[in-house]
């Protein structure tokens, strides 16, 4: 209770990542070396992916009352190629969702509030 990965995932937010092994470490290494854009050229990302979710179902999932919490990540889920997300500090902070996806092959940053407030957490995990 007074240290390791898991408080500092939680609670510290001094750990970006939560692996539960060192095979997970190491998938999770991959992705987000994976996402680095090395390569800064103003070309054509060429095809993208179409999203796995229907975007039809947006309707739904966003309440017209926007005083009403939703889950941002169902909202990314039918917008961003492939429906493929990877979040940044997942377990700390979690009324903020952020990570990185790719939007027609270009890679984006997001930042997604479903909550109203940012507390001292969210703000720190956005910074």
């Amino acid at each position: 209770s007074l240290g390791g990965a898991e408080m500092h995932a939680r609670t510290s937010g001094l750990a970006d990542h939560f692996a539960v092994d060192e095979q997970d470490a190491i998938r999770q290494a991959r992705r987000i070396v994976a996402r680095f854009n090395w390569r800064k050229a103003h070309t054509d990302p060429g095809p993208a992916e179409p999203p796995k979710y229907d975007a039809e179902e947006l309707l739904g999932i966003v309440p017209g009352d926007l005083k009403v919490p939703f889950d941002p990540r169902e909202v990314i889920a039918r917008l961003v190629d492939g429906s493929d997300f990877d979040a940044f500090k997942p377990l700390y902070g979690t009324s903020l969702v952020t990570g990185w996806a790719r939007l027609h092959g270009y890679p984006v940053g997001i930042l997604a509030n479903a909550q109203g407030v940012l507390f001292s957490e969210e703000s720190q995990k956005a910074a």
